[in-house]
């Protein structure tokens, strides 16, 4: 399907137009490109019902030129000289929420004409959950200054068929290999919270860390570990409440 990934230069940007546009179905050349968040109009759920953690991904289907003539990259209309535009971005969903830092391009600015939407729905481990089984995405339309995405059937995983057999000194060799954690234990980590302080304190080295801050789980790309020690890259604001779970 090409390449993506969580460094799209779409991602949390702002673009020409601020943030999705007025909302009115521009002709193309009239005014600077104009950007849309994606929302759905309920949370994002499994088929069981379990609010669903993961990413749409969106991408851009080129057309098909004359006499079969193909396209090699996409482009802002107007933009001189042309600046080829990622194929896929990423948008997160957290808690059956869509990420709302997120903007894509509105189909009319997309040189050529044409292009279309393709949406793809991804778990956690950035399995494909919709369409399933190989199947063609249906192709759409971004027009407005707010798009709201309809939410596909998204299939709960199926029950596991095989079960881990844990591995312990003196036992026969399992094929199932990998840390064993402990119980997590629960920690308001240490520190001044005073929208300047980025290192905070726990009481043991974890094998594993899940941070939050204000209840919202941090990308683990956000802070560093060195021993009982958590550097955060941007100090959380005065009043905020931080947890730390630890493997």
């Amino acid at each position: 399907m090409g390449g993506f990934g969580n460094n799209s230069p779409w991602g949390n940007t702002q673009f020409g137009g601020g943030s999705g546009g007025s909302g009115q179905n521009f002709t193309q050349g009239s005014g600077p490109p104009q950007t849309t968040k994606v929302s759905t109009a309920t949370p994002v759920l499994w088929s069981n019902g379990n609010l669903f953690n993961g990413w749409l991904m969106l991408g851009i289907a080129l057309p098909t030129g004359a006499a079969g003539s193909s396209f090699p990259s996409i482009t802002l209309w107007g933009n001189m000289p042309p600046q080829p535009l990622p194929q896929w971005v990423m948008i997160p969903i957290v808690q059956g929420q869509l990420d709302q830092n997120t903007s894509v391009f509105q189909s009319i600015y997309l040189d050529p004409p044409g292009c279309k939407y393709v949406a793809y729905w991804l778990d956690t481990n950035k399995n494909v959950i919709f369409p399933s089984g190989g199947a063609t995405p249906a192709l759409f339309d971004i027009a407005q200054g707010s798009y709201v995405i309809q939410q596909p059937y998204l299939a709960t995983p199926s029950t596991p068929n095989v079960i881990p057999a844990p591995q312990l000194p003196g036992s026969v060799a399992s094929t199932i290999s990998g840390n064993v954690f402990a119980t997590p234990s629960y920690e308001t980590p240490t520190g001044n919270i005073d929208g300047t302080n980025r290192v905070f304190g726990i009481s043991r080295v974890p094998n594993v860390l899940m941070f939050y801050v204000d209840g919202q789980l941090q990308d683990p790309n956000t802070y560093g570990v060195s021993g009982t020690v958590i550097t955060l890259t941007v100090a959380p604001v005065v009043g905020s409440i931080l947890t730390a779970i630890i493997f």
